[in-house]
């Protein structure tokens, strides 16, 4: 008499169909991938207990069931109809690879049918082997995954480049714009001020916009700081209410821990303006805003899959609203700088595209989850950073001076932007000496010998940068004084060896003040 251990592996191990080989039942029992016989009705003759496991039970629950009894009609009907093709042609089949739901959730097999024929050569069962390449289909997704963001990200690279040195010709002629309209306000008939005035705040609101092109390109110099992202948007909240409007609602859920980033305030901040003005944009009839932050740990797997993000501790910030969302192919395209689906003259297209940037710059990861008439949800991960320390009181800067006497020599490749200078510097008292190449410049120092009191120069300049030439002086006069500008604020301008560290910067487009108050604290540092 056979055991019950004896017995349930009787059960489990059918009797070896008319037509099966030799070693069979021994096959059937020990093959590590999925084996099933089908009878010409579609229903389950045996499996072995790898086809059972994925189920969650045992072979014996499952023979005599229909494939229609353990599949959704999606996935039995094309299995069923690849087994009645074997049973109708009595050839082999090697079905698509496809998906399957099982008790452990979706998996991917590739399955090969065989016909099993009687002395007659009858078909009187197919017998089908389904091998799991789940792992292998996510990896491939992943990769393809990857290899999209890549592409993305290149496109987004060149597109910086461009806007990069867009923002740079910009920034000189603002300059400009600024710097003679601050004068002729000085200047003008009282009954023209005001107009004078439109033409500085047309300039200026300009200047935002080159200063979120050179965000995008990834060229601002981040002051960056711990700081607790819960604590600013909790100082934020107010202020986006009034600026959003009564019709839209903002609910803010912070995480219960410090959720600390080190980040620049001001690009986290206009982060968070950026998608609170896309989010109220979308819900033109009103709508809810939820802002949440929370703390996650992102194992390799989960690193790798955002866009290459370091393992280890994040804050996540989401963005949540309930407008009218946006379909696939709008999101594809959603980054890109001037992208915008507003009317033509209601957007600038560089509010998502300055975000992508900024986050990046940060090195973080923003995603975007959206679905037609369903909202969308914006989700921004950036690294997690050590508790910040109270911030020390910032100092007052100091006033612009009235003037001075000294002579500076100014060097500035672009015409208009160095008459400006001049023409300022003169105006306070200063004695200016211009030159628009590093070879001029060095003429004059040698012409002036010994009596020029400071430089301004530009970073870049043709044939020499502005470190170089400094440094020339400075091999004459050691502790000779020098303000670098650039219409660049470029990370690469601090950190690639352009510009000494710890030297004094003006970041165009500057205003008259700004100018006087560099050059002073130049002079008098």
């Amino acid at each position: 008499m056979n055991s019950p251990n004896e017995r349930e592996r009787d059960a489990a191990e059918p009797a070896a169909p008319e037509g099966a080989p030799p070693g069979f039942e021994q096959f059937f029992r020990t093959y590590p991938d999925s084996v099933f016989l089908f009878d010409r009705e579609g229903r389950f003759v045996a499996v072995n207990p790898a086809a059972a496991s994925y189920f969650s039970t045992v072979p014996e629950a499952i023979a005599g069931r229909h494939m229609r009894d353990l599949f959704p009609p999606e996935i039995a009907a094309p299995q069923l109809g690849a087994v009645m093709r074997v049973f109708e042609t009595g050839e082999a089949l090697t079905a698509a690879e496809a998906p399957s739901r099982t008790g452990q959730g979706a998996r991917w097999f590739n399955t090969t049918l065989m016909p099993i024929k009687n002395a007659r050569g009858e078909v009187v069962h197919v017998m089908g082997v389904a091998r799991d390449i789940t792992e292998r289909i996510v990896l491939q997704e992943e990769r393809a995954q990857r290899m999209s963001r890549e592409a993305d990200a290149r496109k987004l690279e060149t597109s910086g480049r461009l806007a990069g040195r867009v923002a740079h010709d910009f920034n000189n002629l603002l300059t400009v714009i600024l710097g003679y309209a601050r004068m002729l306000l000085t200047q003008v008939p009282e009954d023209l001020c005001g107009q004078v005035a439109q033409i500085q705040r047309a300039a200026e609101r300009a200047a935002e916009m080159t200063a979120n092109l050179l965000t995008f390109s990834r060229r601002q110099v981040l002051d960056r700081k711990a700081i607790d992202l819960n604590a600013l948007l909790d100082d934020m909240i107010g202020v986006l209410a009034t600026l959003l409007g009564d019709k839209v609602r903002i609910e803010f859920r912070p995480c219960a821990s410090p959720a600390c980033i080190l980040a620049d305030t001001g690009q986290i901040e206009q982060i968070v303006l950026n998608l609170a003005f896309n989010a109220r944009d979308a819900m033109p009839e009103g709508g809810t805003i939820t802002i949440r932050t929370e703390r996650v740990s992102l194992d390799e797997k989960a690193a790798r899959r955002l866009a290459d993000l370091a393992p280890g501790p994040h804050v996540v910030l989401t963005f949540a609203d309930t407008g009218r969302g946006m379909d696939a192919a709008t999101q594809q395209h959603l980054f890109e700088p001037f992208f915008t689906t507003k009317a033509e003259g209601c957007g600038t297209g560089l509010g998502l595209a300055t975000v992508y940037a900024a986050v990046k710059q940060h090195h973080g990861h923003v995603a975007v989850a959206s679905t037609p008439g369903k909202g969308t949800t914006f989700t921004v991960y950036l690294p997690l950073a050590a508790t910040p320390a109270p911030e020390a009181p910032h100092a007052r800067p100091a006033s612009p001076s009235a003037g001075g006497q000294e002579k500076v020599l100014v060097v500035e490749d672009e015409e208009t932007v160095r008459d400006l200078v001049a023409v300022v510097l003169r105006n306070y008292g200063y004695l200016p000496l211009t030159a628009a190449t590093p070879e001029e410049a060095l003429a004059l120092w040698k012409e002036h010998d010994g009596t020029i009191d400071m430089c301004i120069t530009d970073v870049l300049l043709p044939g020499m940068n502005g470190r170089a030439l400094a440094e020339r002086f400075q091999r004459d006069r050691p502790g000779f004084k020098v303000l670098f500008m650039s219409a660049f604020a470029d990370v690469e301008v601090f950190h690639k060896g352009l510009m000494p560290a710890g030297s004094r910067f003006l970041q165009k487009p500057f205003s008259v003040d700004a100018l006087l108050q560099e050059l002073r604290a130049t002079l008098d540092g």
